[in-house]
């Protein structure tokens, strides 16, 4: 009996932790091509942004990676934002945004570069 009951305990325990890990919600990708400048806004609501934060992000041009960056807590409960200097896209170019939450979950965005 004692068994069962230590097995069963495990089973919640761990589910309970899983049940609070979460992708991020939402990626807002923007370009500022006068500024020749990607920003990025992670939505990822979190109690604690120390233990449970975005862990990396990834950023891809035409299918190259561009940047990775790891982080070790996020600035807010609310999420976080970034931003890189990315010169030289063009028309037609491809941007993509891959993030990773520390507990489980990716989440990515894309965005075609416009005149």
């Amino acid at each position: 009996m004692k068994k069962i009951t230590a097995c069963v305990f495990l089973l919640v325990f761990c589910f309970s932790q899983i049940s609070s890990a979460h992708p991020p919600s939402k990626i807002d990708v923007s370009y500022d091509k006068a500024a020749e400048s990607l920003e990025i806004y992670i939505v990822h609501n979190v109690s604690d942004p120390k233990s449970h934060f975005i862990e990396e992000v990834t950023v891809s041009v035409n299918g190259k990676e561009f940047a990775k960056t790891a982080l070790e807590m996020q600035e807010s409960e609310a999420g976080l934002s970034l931003e890189y200097s990315l010169p030289g896209l063009v028309q037609g170019d491809e941007v993509v945004v891959k993030v990773r939450c520390s507990r489980i979950g990716e989440k990515s965005a894309k965005i075609v570069i416009q005149e």
